[in-house]
């Protein structure tokens, strides 16, 4: 599972589940497959499975990045990188560096309100983030 500290369900992740989607598209439809053949050698049991994925409404489950990687003709460690870049934009920066995926999309960054209430729970104690008590 991506970073589940990642807010999935804010309207920057949105965004970026809908141009990931956008680019799953253009990518079956250059590899000239439907996504009923899509769905059936992924071994899914619903073709709309796919339709959400590619309305961003849905993710491709990490478990089958390989396979959609393989269909999609695509190397599969560079589709694992453009789907943590989309899906999970935090771990991509961390891993790869250079510019942070939200700024790059020119989208807000968010965090998750785990984060928010830790955040939050310090600043009632007066403490800073990364400073150990006895410091």
């Amino acid at each position: 599972m991506a970073n589940a500290l990642y807010n999935a369900t804010g309207s920057t992740a949105r965004t970026m589940r809908k141009r990931a989607g956008a680019w799953l598209k253009s990518l079956r439809e250059q590899a000239g497959l439907t996504q009923l053949e899509m769905a059936t050698r992924l071994g899914y049991a619903y073709l709309t499975m796919i339709s959400q994925i590619e309305r961003g409404i849905g993710r491709v489950p990490p478990e089958d990045w390989p396979t959609w990687a393989e269909l999609l003709r695509v190397d599969t460690r560079e589709f694992a990188r453009q789907m943590l870049y989309w899906y999970d934009p935090h771990a991509h920066y961390a891993l790869f560096g250079g510019i942070h995926p939200h700024d790059a999309e020119n989208l807000p960054r968010e965090t998750s309100n785990v984060n928010r209430s830790f955040e939050s729970g310090l600043a009632k104690t007066g403490r800073k983030p990364g400073r150990v008590s006895g410091d």
